[in-house]
């Protein structure tokens, strides 16, 4: 089964830099519209780009930018913030946010293989 997932893919994103109090507010600002979780993933893969976000909202180091490109389309994206867990699979390509660990003291553990998302809780 590993043999068949040498090629795969995934991407994590996490919200480790947003420390600053108005790159909070902004974003939360954007992600209200949202209206759940697969519209920003669904935004995030058509628009090949891990910060699907306007310009006034989150400027681009335009000399990093393309490091945040999702091209080619990776078999798995994990979100890392703190709401609530999550998975789901869209256009065979699996997405799930691993939730805070601080908060609801769970963890996420992943098959590559089959990409099979499990909820492991304390």
């Amino acid at each position: 089964m590993e043999k068949g997932a040498v090629n795969d893919m995934f991407v994590i994103l996490a919200d480790i830099w947003l420390d600053n109090e108005e790159a909070l507010r902004k974003l939360e600002t954007v992600l209200d519209d949202f209206e759940s979780v697969e519209v920003l993933v669904a935004t995030i893969t058509h628009q090949s780009h891990l910060c699907p976000l306007p310009l006034t909202v989150q400027p681009n180091i335009w000399n990093y930018d393309h490091c945040l490109y999702l091209y080619p389309t990776p078999h798995t994206i994990v979100l890392g913030d703190r709401s609530l867990w999550n998975a789901f699979k869209n256009t065979e390509i699996t997405y799930f946010n691993t939730s805070s660990f601080s908060i609801d003291s769970t963890s996420v553990a992943y098959c590559p293989c089959s990409q099979e998302v499990k909820l492991l809780g304390l």
